[in-house]
């Protein structure tokens, strides 16, 4: 049998990793899982970082956070997807914050 370890963090652990810092992957990385790792009801600290990286200029990032919105889907992430349609010159961006918004609407996520 082989045993192992786990580390496990809380969620504020994990957001407080999610910072823009210069190694763009690591910061992603962060990012994505204190997505995971947020709780069911809406976190305005979560939706800060989101926030932050969708306003970055870096498409890395950027990416990260429109993916980051689809763990824990919530009626308030969806005019930063609709701003990222209306703004980003970038079409894979679009792209991929229009297939979350698609997600959203099969699941019945709605504006606010």
């Amino acid at each position: 049998m082989v045993k192992g370890s786990v580390d496990v963090y809380s969620f504020e652990e994990l957001l407080d990793s999610a910072e823009i810092s210069e190694d763009t992957e690591k910061s992603a990385q962060a990012l994505m899982r204190a997505s995971v790792g947020a709780p069911p009801e809406f976190s305005e600290r979560l939706f800060g970082r989101i926030r932050s990286f969708l306003a970055s200029g870096n498409p890395e990032l950027q990416e990260a956070a429109i993916w980051a919105t689809s763990f824990t889907p919530f009626p308030q992430y969806r005019p930063l997807l609709n701003e990222v349609l209306a703004t980003q010159s970038d079409l894979h961006l679009r792209e991929t914050a229009m297939s979350v918004l698609e997600a959203y609407d099969h699941e019945g996520v709605q504006e606010q």
